[in-house]
């Protein structure tokens, strides 16, 4: 599967963390996967059974890098690219939705930087940490904060202290 050379280019020079409060990406220590084949092992998973439930987007035209765990198993929300090109998304499998998060990986990155640095464990979660993350990201990818996609939602979940 084609990464986009921009895309391989920044995990080759610079990579991700292995985790970011929820984000995860150590799946990418071993090797890429499409969105079908992470959707093909939850169906075969005992701990959650997705029957005959087929994901309407052409899952092998996407690329996992990583997971969204809220703290619960499985895994349901899969941090992914198109093949081909450097956009990231998640892709949350049971409410068959494919949400914009970054323009770019290396915008992705810099946005979880945000992300760590205005919202750090232990410091309580508030309108100012959401403030300085909202501030953050409008400066890394302004598109990025568009009503619909990922990171409003984030930013309000650390507003009122649920991140």
């Amino acid at each position: 599967m084609p990464l986009a050379a921009s895309a391989r280019q920044f995990l080759t020079d610079t990579g991700l963390p292995g985790r970011v409060y929820y984000f995860s990406f150590s799946r990418l220590a071993d090797r890429i996967e499409t969105l079908e084949q992470c959707v093909d092992i939850l169906r075969s998973e005992e701990t959650y059974v997705l029957g005959n439930y087929r994901f309407h987007l052409d899952e092998g035209e996407y690329l996992v890098i990583g997971e969204v765990g809220w703290g619960r198993p499985p895994v349901l929300d899969f941090v992914c690219l198109p093949v081909g090109e450097d956009i990231v998304y998640v892709a949350n499998v049971p409410d068959d939705q494919l949400v914009f998060v970054n323009s770019s990986l290396r915008r992705f990155s810099e946005s979880l930087a945000a992300l760590a640095d205005c919202a750090l464990p232990g410091t309580g979660c508030d309108g100012t940490a959401a403030a300085r993350l909202r501030n953050a990201i409008g400066r890394v990818d302004p598109s990025a904060l568009e009503p619909g996609h990922y990171w409003p939602s984030l930013i309000d979940r650390v507003e009122t202290g649920d991140l």
